[in-house]
């Protein structure tokens, strides 16, 4: 007996609460360590 509770709430009531989420610009150090500098890491896998 397993029932689907639904909330009746509207797109406008959501979108209310997704610009409470700010974006976080990441540090230029983080950046830098995310991205990919050595052309080795661009080998393809198991070696040719």
């Amino acid at each position: 007996m397993s029932q689907d509770k639904t909330a009746d709430v509207s797109e406008a009531e959501i979108a209310v609460h997704w610009q409470e989420e700010d974006y976080v610009k990441p540090t230029e150090k983080f950046v830098a360590q995310a991205n990919l500098t050595d052309q080795a890491d661009r080998a393809p896998v198991g070696g040719g």
